[in-house]
């Protein structure tokens, strides 16, 4: 019996959790030191202001500058924790310090630095000659984007070009693999379409075993990313992927760009797919071959099995998609239906 293998870890994977581990310990570590500094600096200027109180004016002046020497190492070493942490760690948690030290510092092909304008934090990027090609060389600031109103800006794009379509579903959230992963937004018409959102208020922490779960399911999958993960983004899906950047304009107006367009996935898993429909529709599904009444004895975890080796993968993919589109039990706020006559 073919069973679902759940994601395995590669050595990428391992290496990333290794380096965020030891930039997290280095992260607070640095912390701790610069307050241990700090604080004992406060201490000798207490201890200095009281010698200077009794007359020691001498020893207080020597105290300050013996403690001033020595608290300087400590806090270049403070610093350049702090500093390699920012540059390493990709975590959203980083990412205001990494932006300011980006943008004191760091002016290459890559950099990004914020900065303030109308009460609101906008990224100005220097591209590189790929990314020239697509924004015609031009520099744009614009504002940190969320998953909310870049949701809302796609939903709305894949109305206007599909809404005319007989037969084409919407669905919000949905859960892939019995629930290993939620996609963004999924459009089912005569393909499985996975839109998956990475706002610049986002992580990528989650995206690489997204990746490997998406793949097995979708016939095509496109990522919506902010200006800010752009480049590591690229690094991490697959080339058959779509990519599209979200800005957002000073005047609150969300743009998407298409970077790339997406390719047909060569290598769908039909035990996953078939994780999508529901028992009674398995049993419909099998009945059409003529099978004896026990099938519907098998649990559904065995009628995924029988299906993905029984039926072929054009068929199941086609009877997955009429499946979804029929379905009226979907949660009030995940699906809207386009013309369902």
């Amino acid at each position: 019996m073919k069973v679902s293998k759940p994601a395995m870890v590669d050595r990428k994977d391992t290496w990333r959790f290794i380096t965020k581990a030891l930039c997290r310990i280095l992260w607070y570590s640095s912390w701790v030191l610069l307050f241990l500094d700090v604080f004992t600096f406060f201490l000798v200027l207490i201890a200095a202001v009281l010698l200077f109180t009794q007359g020691f004016k001498i020893e207080a002046i020597r105290l300050i500058k013996l403690r001033g020497f020595f608290s300087l190492p400590g806090l270049l070493i403070a610093f350049w924790g702090m500093l390699i942490c920012c540059l390493a760690d990709p975590g959203k948690r980083l990412n205001s310090l990494r932006h300011m030290i980006f943008r004191l510092g760091r002016r290459g092909a890559d950099s990004l630095w914020l900065s303030k304008k109308r009460g609101h934090f906008s990224i100005e990027m220097s591209y590189n000659t790929t990314e020239k090609e697509h924004f015609a060389g031009t520099e744009k600031a614009i504002m940190v984007t969320n998953d909310r109103e870049i949701r809302q800006e796609i939903s709305d794009s894949l109305i206007k070009k599909y809404g005319k379509e007989p037969g084409t579903m919407i669905v919000h959230e949905l859960k892939v693999c019995q629930g290993e992963a939620r996609i963004d937004i999924a459009l089912v018409n005569g393909a499985m379409h996975g839109y998956e959102i990475k706002s610049d208020r986002d992580t990528l922490e989650r995206l690489p075993g997204q990746i490997k779960i998406y793949n097995r399911v979708f016939d095509t999958i496109t990522i919506i990313t902010g200006i800010s993960h752009l480049k590591e983004v690229a690094t991490l899906i697959p080339p058959w992927w779509g990519i599209k950047v979200a800005s957002c304009e000073a005047s609150g107006k969300i743009t998407i760009t298409e970077i790339r367009q997406p390719e047909s996935n060569a290598n769908i898993d039909a035990f996953s797919l078939a994780q999508f429909l529901w028992k009674d529709e398995l049993v419909d599904l099998v009945m059409r071959y003529n099978v004896g009444k026990e099938i519907k004895r098998l649990t559904r975890a065995q009628l995924w099995a029988y299906v993905s080796e029984n039926i072929p993968l054009e068929e199941l993919k086609a009877y997955v998609r009429e499946c979804l589109k029929k379905r009226q039990a979907w949660r009030p706020d995940a699906q809207r239906t386009l013309n369902d006559d």
